[in-house]
């Protein structure tokens, strides 16, 4: 734990209602869902919750488009959904039929293609910054008692 600081960590966001997760997919009371009252079916959720990006978007732009037909209008303002190893929360949502369009804040970080996959449960890229807070759950003091020290991570910008 010496060399904490400043090494780039690869976090994969999970447990928080930030997130579409399965428990958010659970069949609603009576079984249907939509506006036409259509019969539900979950989606497989065992390779991980993703969908596609149905529009192209450049470095730097903030509007993407994602196809949310497997799972109707659940992507909401404030979830964070991601695009490879970036994450970006859902500033402000409108649905056309069952492709969400988003505004995202951090801007995009890199390109993204039409049919590119959209995390539900994304990766987070981030430098620890509090390295000496994480140490102090193997200090001597907690007589050998393990305590959760605190870690604050800050985004990292990777080329590639």
């Amino acid at each position: 734990m010496s060399q904490t600081n400043g090494k780039v960590l690869r976090v994969r966001l999970t447990k928080t209602p930030q997130l579409i997760t399965a428990k958010s997919l659970a069949i609603p009371e009576g079984g249907t869902q939509g506006e036409r009252n259509e019969l539900w079916s979950a989606p497989d959720v065992r390779t991980g919750l993703r969908s596609r990006y149905l529009s192209n978007v450049l470095e730097g732009q903030t509007t993407v488009q994602v196809d949310m037909a497997p799972y109707g209008r659940v992507l909401k303002r404030g979830h964070v959904i991601g695009h490879g190893n970036n994450s970006y929360l859902v500033d402000e949502i409108m649905y056309t039929g069952t492709t969400a369009i988003a505004i995202i804040t951090p801007p995009a970080r890199r390109t993204i293609a039409v049919g590119d996959v959209c995390e539900f449960e994304p990766w987070f890229l981030g430098t620890m910054l509090s390295g000496s807070d994480f140490r102090t759950t193997y200090d001597a003091e907690n007589v050998g008692m393990i305590q959760l020290g605190k870690i604050t991570l800050s985004e990292a910008i990777i080329d590639g």
